[in-house]
């Protein structure tokens, strides 16, 4: 095993480890000994490989397997044997065994299951880009910021993305990777077509066979036609997406202009509470020079 590989992702290591487990499991339950004993000992096996299944070190790698082993053997002897000292032996040590190595090893906190709701999609009339740029906002209006996704344009608005959007974002993504695949594809079956039919071409000319007309299928007509089939919707996906992404830009500027407006409007206006609350303030301090 590579040192740069961590010993729990190794497939080796895995195997080997768990082939051991599942021994011991084995053999615990089949020994003839009291049920208390074969519980005990099942639930060491359990604990000792809960707690090493992290371990990194070599030394101590090879250790707990040597002592896991090691524990088969002694239950193979007393199993197939009936050995009186391999079970004095098991007692001894299942007296010397802490008692938290014994115990029923405690579950695993199971994550509950998130409460994922998909989001449908917006009804008509609803959809952020039938609803921008919005006349009136309530407190500071946020711009939208146009985002290319793989070719893909969309409008982000709030962190993070709503699930909804990158549902439909990976959902094209792969399939629009499918077509580009399909297109590969067909272009490597195209070129063993072409081979097909020069080799058909050499066979007929050999047995005197008059060559077929132009119409008739061949063995690239599929490969053409997918090809052509799948060119289609690119190209219309391509012109979908360029006439979202000139809709999008005309939103982000309309929704520039109406930010950098309501700006403007509630400077003056803080301009003009400033003047009104100054003019007060020399009304008032002429009225006082008066008085006196």
């Amino acid at each position: 095993m590579p040192k740069f590989l961590v010993p729990k992702q190794s497939s080796q290591h895995r195997v080997a480890a768990i082939a051991l487990y599942r021994a011991l499991l084995t053999q615990c339950a089949a020994v003839p000994l009291p049920d208390e004993q074969r519980t005990a000992l099942a639930n060491i096996a359990r604990n000792k490989f809960r707690k090493t299944a992290n371990m990194h070190s070599t030394p101590q790698l090879k250790l707990a397997f040597s002592t896991g082993y090691e524990a088969l053997k002694l239950l193979d002897r007393l199993e197939h044997e009936a050995d009186t000292k391999a079970k004095t032996e098991i007692s001894e040590l299942l007296a010397l065994t802490p008692h938290y190595l014994t115990r029923t090893p405690m579950p695993r906190h199971a994550q509950p299951p998130r409460d994922f709701v998909p989001e449908a999609t917006l009804p008509a009339g609803q959809r952020f880009l039938e609803t921008r740029p919005r006349a009136q906002v309530s407190g500071r209006r946020r711009v939208p910021v146009l985002v290319n996704a793989n070719k893909f344009p969309f409008l982000r608005s709030t962190k993070p993305q709503p699930r909804s959007l990158s549902r439909i974002l990976t959902y094209r993504i792969k399939q629009r990777q499918g077509w580009m695949d399909t297109l590969g594809d067909s272009a490597e079956l195209a070129a063993l077509a072409k081979e097909e039919d020069h080799w058909d071409s050499l066979v007929d000319e050999m047995d005197g066979v008059e060559e077929e007309e132009d119409d008739q299928p061949n063995w690239g007509a599929v490969p053409r036609e997918v090809t052509a089939h799948v060119g289609r919707k690119l190209q219309k996906q391509k012109e979908k997406s360029m006439m979202l992404a000139h809709q999008m830009q005309e939103i982000v500027l309309k929704e520039r202009e109406l930010a950098a407006k309501e700006k403007r409007e509630k400077w003056l206006k803080k301009k003009e509470e400033r003047l009104a609350r100054r003019e007060a303030r020399l009304k008032e301090g002429s009225g006082e020079v008066t008085n006196e």
